[in-house]
């Protein structure tokens, strides 16, 4: 990465949580990973190399209550403020305007950037019951799992928002994106066949700088990233667990971001 970016810090409730965002802003780079940083209300510190070496810190507004000033260092050879402003008394009617303009030219190219930025949530089908049917109930073990994941989203999207949910038209489908629905209060959107195909350019032309949570199954979705993102994902056959999150920043190239929710927690040890 050329991008100048030292570090990314993300504070959450779930250090898991915050080192996976925290990967991802830190592959995004300063600006598109600021622009959706404050898109997602992440708090969240960057720190970026300026070319003189010296190191620059800005942060979302979430962060600003955790924030410490920088030390300022003393250079003597400096001139003193006040003999600089009797000098020229002229100089500040004159920068004050120019730095205000400059600050809000800064703050709409940001708002711009921040508003065209799509995240794609795409989560497989829970764990399917067996059944002579084509078309089976999640079994105990995918209801479990299923039950999870609105409450997972919530808390890996701090903002609290999803604004579209589409889930294929099977009943495990719509069985494990009801928890999205219920959590953030949304209808289902169900995908035939067919319309599989169209979904990624749908989700670009209409969805542009929203949160989508797409449900469905694992050849489906690898697809649906592919043509979303240009990579090649596998999901295995035994995994009902990963996330895979796709951001789409404009301008910008896409990133893939993978994530895992629902496993039961491993049984506690007993002491013999």
């Amino acid at each position: 990465m050329t991008h100048g970016l030292a570090s990314v810090t993300v504070l959450h409730p779930s250090t898991a949580t915050a080192d996976a965002w925290a990967t991802a802003l830190m592959v995004l780079g300063p600006e598109e990973g600021m622009a959706l940083a404050r898109r997602l209300d992440l708090a969240a510190l960057f720190i970026t190399r300026s070319t003189d070496g010296s190191l620059l810190e800005s942060a979302t507004p979430t962060f600003e209550p955790f924030r410490r000033p920088m030390p300022r260092r003393y250079d003597p050879a400096m001139t003193d403020p006040q003999i600089r402003m009797r000098r020229r008394p002229l100089l500040a009617p004159l920068l004050l305007p120019l730095l205000a303009l400059l600050a809000a030219g800064v703050a709409v190219f940001a708002l711009s950037l921040w508003t065209r930025t799509t995240v794609v949530v795409l989560v497989r089908h829970a764990e399917a019951a067996s059944s002579q049917t084509g078309d089976p109930d999640l079994s105990p073990v995918g209801e479990s799992r299923a039950r999870r994941l609105g409450p997972f989203l919530e808390d890996a999207l701090p903002a609290g928002e999803v604004d579209h949910l589409y889930a294929a038209d099977t009943r495990r489908s719509q069985q494990t994106a009801a928890s999205v629905a219920n959590q953030f209060k949304l209808p289902i959107n169900l995908l035939g066949t067919s319309d599989w195909a169209g979904l990624a350019s749908r989700i670009r032309r209409e969805h542009r700088g929203a949160t989508v949570v797409v449900v469905g199954f694992s050849a489906t979705l690898q697809s649906l990233a592919n043509q979303l993102g240009g990579a090649t994902v596998t999901i295995e056959e035994d995994d009902f667990g990963s996330i895979l999150v796709v951001v789409l920043p404009s301008p910008g190239q896409p990133k893939l971001l993978r994530l895992r929710y629902g496993d039961a927690p491993a049984p506690p040890k007993t002491s013999r």
